[in-house]
Formats: C-alpha cells, structure tokens, sequence
C-alpha cells in the first residue's frame, strides 16, 4: 500500500498546481509569481469543475486536463524557480511521514465535518449551505474525490489534499520575504522554518479550511503591498479566503483600514469592489436557504460571558446583568494568555483572580496551546527572537513594518472585541496568516547579529523538538480523548458510520516505527541533497 500512497500522491501533486500555473499564463503575472499563484487559480479550477464531475460528464474535465497538460509542457520552461519545487517536495514528505504517525486528527470535530460530513452532505443532493461557515473546502474534497472515483471513506486521500493545500503558506511568504528584504537566503531561510513549525505542520494535518485562507490572505497581502500592487488578484484573493473560512473577515477588514489610513482611496474601494462581488453569489445561496445573510452564533460572540456552548435565548439578558469589570477583565485575561508564556504553567495560576480557567481548559494546555498563543504557534525560540525584534521595532519603525504589523494588530483587536468569554487565548481565529509574517519579520531582525547563525540553528533544534513533541503528544491524545468518542461524534450526523470504515493514512499504509523511521532517513537524506547547494 505504500507505494500506491506515494504514486498516487505524485500525481495529486501534480495535478494541484498544473491547471492553475497554466490558468497563470493568460494573465499578466511574471514568470516567477506563476508557481506562487497556481494552486490559487487550481483551486478555482477544480471547484469550477465540480458540476462536470456530479453530473457524470468527467470525461469533460479529463479533456480540459490533458490540454492544459500539453501546454504545461510547451510552457515549462518558464518554471524557473528550483528551490520553491524542492520546498514543495519537502512540504508533501515531510507531511505524509507526519501523517502516517496519527491514527486520525486530534483535538475537536472540525476535521471530520469539513472532510467527510459535509462533502457526505453535498454528495446526497443536499446543497443546503452550512450554517456556520462557507464550504468552499468541503467542495474541493470533494470535486478530488469524484475526480479521482475515490470514495469518501478512503480518508487518506482527503488527507493528501490537506497536505498539500493547507501546507502552503510559506510559498507566499516567501515572495513576502523576499519583496521585503531583497535578501533571498533569508527568504528561503524563513520558508523553511514555517514549515517545519509544529502549528503549520498541526494545519496541514487537521482536514480543515483555515490554513489554505490564510494562504490565499497571505496572496492578497503580497500583491496589494508589493512593488507593483495587483488590486484585482488582491480582491480576488481575498475573497476566496473568505469563501474558505469566514475569520479573513478581521485580514480583509485591517487591509481595507490600512488603505484609507494610507489615503488609498481608490484601491480600497477597488479592492472591497472584487472581494464582495466574488463573494455575493455565496451570500445570495445562504439567503435563498436561510432568508438571513447569518443564522450562525458568532454574532452572539461579544456577549457569550459563558462561552458560545453556551449560547441561547438568555445570552443577551446574561451578558447585560455582568459587571463590565468581568467584561473587560476576560478580554484582558486572553490577551495575557496570547501574548504570554503564561498558558504551560496555568495549574499555578488557576486560582489567581482574572486566571480563573477551568481545570478542562488548561488541563490539555502544555503542548495543545500552538493553536491558541504566539508561543504555542511560534515555539519558544522563535517566540523570543519576535519579542527582540517587537522591541527593537519600537524604537525603529519604518514603512514595511508598519504595514505587517497594523494587519497582525487589526487581526487581533477583532479577536479580542469577537470573544467575550474566558479562552485560552484569542488567536485561533486568526493564527494562520500571521505566525508566518511573525517569524520572518524576526529572522530579518536576526539575521543583522553577529550570532546569527548560531542562534538559527538553536531555533531550529527547538522547533524540531517541540515539533516531536507535538506528535507524540497529539498520539497520547488521541488514545485517551478523541478515540473512544470518535465515532459516536461523527454518528451524531451519520447514524450509520463506523470508524473502521474511514481508513486514515496511518491505516493505509499500515504504519509501523519501522516504517516510519526509514521514511524520516529518506527524508534527512533529500533534504541534504535538494538544500546543500541552495545556502
């Protein structure tokens, strides 16, 4: 089975970037934003195909493959950059290896419904719109799986499309990087560090649509704030961000801010122009259902004091009785628990007034806070050099800082106005795009000190540790947490699901520490022969 993974895995590979890079072609990009842009315009391609696909007419679709395969191939030579495909290879390994030490995803049911339910859904002739977020993802699992006549419950496969779209979002950065410093080591030095960071890595593991937004934010970023600003890719970007998952609300809202800051008028009326006309037909599909533009909870959000499991009739009533010391206060008390190496050690603050968290909250803290916090996501070495650089950014601002930092700040204040309850840290919502733009803005920092080599490679002994903590970690979790509980969550929308029927990788491939351990060898020895020549 092992090597129908990886044949099969070739050829998804492939065939995620060829349409769109060929799509790259017709439009005014140069030849090095081609490959950056391609699994974007991929993206578009295979959910435009999706009605092909459903209704039985695939032989459409494999046509339109199998020309833009042959221009592709006409074309090839204007795929100039080597090191962006050897990072690719690296991206899809590293994260299969990674893939094949989980029996299924850890922490929450979100993986489940955005790669199974809900295409399930779609696949029955439902095509009522979700109720709480855009299924822009569930779709794309689901035009691959048709495509390719793999059934849903071959989960492996799902997996596959989240490792190689949700583990993109150093490409960008690195053409962010690289715009931003004029120094390409350090843009293939930061590319490779997000990588390898334990929440990008968690991202591209987890079945879900939040890391493939931030890719496509990080895209509109990039064009609106480059050299030569490309307001119609930005709006474009940006909207397809939000069709994936409805929190690049907070990026698109802080890149509209800062264009009427900047007194870009007319680009920001541009840019709010593309995104909400992409994004309308979605609103008129929810209303045509639902007769509202929102029938999801997040409104309730600001008010919820209890936590939105707790959202219902009396919220409003509830909130308006709580002293507005308790609201304030939990505000103050997840930026603490955001911004501060505050969350491993909770047990000892549990009853320490405004650190009041419940013992099931930070009960799982020590190694599942990289989805919560700066330090989780970042690691702690590289969350120490991003405090030197915040520091040394303060006493030296410039241009380029400021525009990165005003989208990361924006991001965050939403965060902390949306959640009126206890967390353990607000920027799960917003994590995604801004934990990469974080480490490169640190790493430039660095990379002006004596020590710098040094201290990149305590960062990167750090980052591996914590990320073999990570797995390690999320392995024990699952046994104790989500395994006896897995299946009966899903039933809760299925009935008739059974887990032995939704084969993982780690199922597929029958993984074993034998297995894995010559694939983690293979893995050491490419990335010597791919990087040695590239620094």
């Amino acid at each position: 089975m092992i090597l129908e993974y990886w044949f099969v895995l070739i050829i998804l590979s492939f065939l995620s970037f060829m349409p769109g890079y060929v799509i790259s072609g017709f439009l005014k990009f140069r030849d090095d934003e081609k490959f950056l842009v391609s699994f974007g315009f991929s993206v578009l391609f295979y959910l435009s195909m999706l009605p092909l696909v459903l209704s039985g007419l695939d032989v459409i679709v494999y046509v339109i493959l199998f020309i833009f395969m042959i221009l592709f191939i006409i074309n090839i030579k204007t795929l100039q950059n080597r090191f962006l495909i050897k990072l690719f290879i690296f991206q899809i390994v590293l994260y299969s290896i990674l893939s094949f030490m989980l029996p299924y995803p850890v922490l929450g049911g979100d993986w489940y419904i955005h790669s199974y339910i809900q295409p399930k859904i779609f696949e029955s002739g439902d095509w009522s719109p979700p109720v709480d977020r855009p299924p822009v993802f569930s779709m794309l699992v689901l035009s691959f799986h048709k495509l390719f006549s793999v059934p849903l419950e071959q989960f492996w496969f799902s997996q596959m499309i989240s490792i190689i779209f949700n583990g993109l979002m150093w490409l960008p950065l690195f053409f962010i990087a690289k715009n931003y410093v004029h120094k390409k080591n350090i843009a293939k030095l930061s590319a490779i560090l997000v990588m390898i960071l334990p929440f990008i890595a968690a991202n591209a593991l987890y079945t879900w649509p939040k890391a493939l937004a931030g890719y496509f934010i990080l895209l509109a970023v990039y064009f609106l704030f480059s050299r030569k600003p490309h307001i119609l890719a930005a709006g474009l970007f940006s909207a397809m961000a939000f069709l994936l998952h409805n929190y690049t609300v907070f990026f698109i809202l802080a890149i509209f801010l800062l264009l009427l800051i900047r007194k870009h008028y007319k680009k920001a009326l541009i840019f709010m122009i593309i995104t909400f006309l992409i994004i309308a037909p979605y609103i008129l599909w929810y209303f045509t259902y639902y007769h509202s533009v929102s029938k999801s909870n997040f409104a309730y959000y600001p008010f919820a004091v209890d936590g939105y499991g707790k959202i219902n009739e009396n919220t409003m009533k509830k909130f308006y009785n709580t002293p507005i010391t308790t609201i304030i206060g939990n505000r103050i008390a997840n930026t603490i628990l955001t911004f501060t190496p505050v969350v491993p050690v909770l047990p000892l603050f549990h009853d320490i007034g405004i650190l009041n968290i419940s013992q099931g909250t930070y009960n799982w803290a020590p190694w599942l806070h990289i989805y919560h916090t700066y330090i989780g996501a970042l690691t702690l070495g590289v969350y120490v050099i991003a405090v030197l650089w915040f520091l040394h950014y303060l006493k030296n601002r410039n241009k380029h800082d400021d525009t990165l930092v005003f989208i990361i700040l924006s991001a965050f204040i939403f965060s902390a106005i949306l959640w009126g309850w206890y967390e353990l840290g607000l920027v799960h919502q917003t994590l995604q795009p801004t934990i990469p733009i974080i480490l490169m803005l640190g790493i430039v920092w660095l990379s002006h000190k004596k020590y710098f080599s040094k201290a990149i490679w305590i960062v990167l002994i750090v980052i591996l540790i914590e990320l073999a903590f990570y797995m390690i970690g999320s392995y024990n979790y699952f046994v104790l947490e989500d395994e006896p509980t897995l299946e009966l969550s899903v039933q809760r929308f299925l009935p008739e699901f059974r887990i032995e029927n939704l084969i993982s990788s780690f199922s597929f491939v029958e993984a074993s520490i034998i297995l894995i351990a010559i694939h983690i060898i293979a893995l050491i020895l490419i990335c010597f022969k791919m990087f040695k020549s590239e620094f």
